[in-house]
């Protein structure tokens, strides 16, 4: 009795057995019922192979299947688009390159607008510059002044019956004075620039309206001399102007 190979079953005739034309003849039976043929397409057509294909056809239609996400693998559609807010579909090269050119232009346009800003903020004597960030810039705008600039304060007209004041950030046009003597009257004065009258006005609670003109030098008596005055004058940064009494406390008010 021949033994059988162990994969396709060709007889092996044992030394003592006489080989037939029969035994050769179902050998290659065998092969020819064994052996795959090629294909048109060169290759072997699954219905010649010994192997369930079905399970690996099965996968291959899951895997298919499969759609791309943010937590999984698969497969996924390319896409033009630079405004979809899809999350199974990938961008193209194309897309990457309007975004990029896109975002380039609205940087351009961002820095050419900061750039404009600051120069209107600049012109309104506010120092801004185009690398400033907006919070910067709209803190500086918050700064812009635009109304007329004022100043009040306190000062002694001393013993020479003036009344000085100086480093203001603006050049007065009108300054008022005022003061209560003894705690029994008052005493108003008000000095325009350019001057209508070259002394200031003076208001009194006797109802009096006057223009002060004179200058009095405190000589120690209870009669100071008088001498003519210059009036009020108005500098770049400040004013002076005579008033009535010396070694007084005076509130006043300047308006640019």
């Amino acid at each position: 009795m021949p033994e059988l190979t162990p994969r396709v079953g060709i007889k092996k005739p044992l030394g003592n057995e006489n080989v037939t034309r029969q035994s050769f003849n179902e050998n290659w039976d065998i092969i020819d019922a064994k052996v795959a043929t090629l294909g048109p397409n060169g290759k072997v057509p699954a219905n010649q192979l010994d192997v369930d294909t079905s399970e690996i056809e099965n996968e291959l239609t899951a895997h298919k299947e499969e759609k791309a996400s943010i937590t999984a693998a698969g497969h996924v559609q390319l896409s033009n688009s630079v405004i979809s807010t899809s999350e199974i579909l990938a961008a193209t090269p194309r897309a990457v390159k309007t975004a990029m050119d896109r975002a380039n232009q609205a940087f351009q346009s961002a820095s050419e607008g900061k750039a404009a800003i600051a120069s209107a903020i600049t012109a309104m004597e506010v120092s801004a510059s185009p690398s400033d960030t907006f919070a910067t810039l709209a803190s500086k705008i918050g700064q812009i002044e635009t109304g007329k600039k004022w100043a009040v304060g306190s000062l002694s007209s001393q013993g020479t019956f003036e009344l000085t004041v100086a480093g203001l950030d603006f050049t007065p046009s009108v300054v008022i004075a005022y003061t209560s003597v003894n705690n029994m009257f008052f005493d108003y004065y008000i000095a325009f620039n350019p001057t209508t009258a070259p002394y200031p006005y003076r208001y009194n609670n006797n109802g009096v309206i006057s223009v002060l003109s004179l200058l009095k030098v405190n000589d120690g008596s209870n009669s100071p001399t008088v001498a003519v005055s210059n009036g009020a004058t108005f500098s770049g940064n400040g004013f002076r102007f005579n008033v009535e009494y010396a070694n007084s406390a005076y509130d006043w008010i300047a308006y640019e």
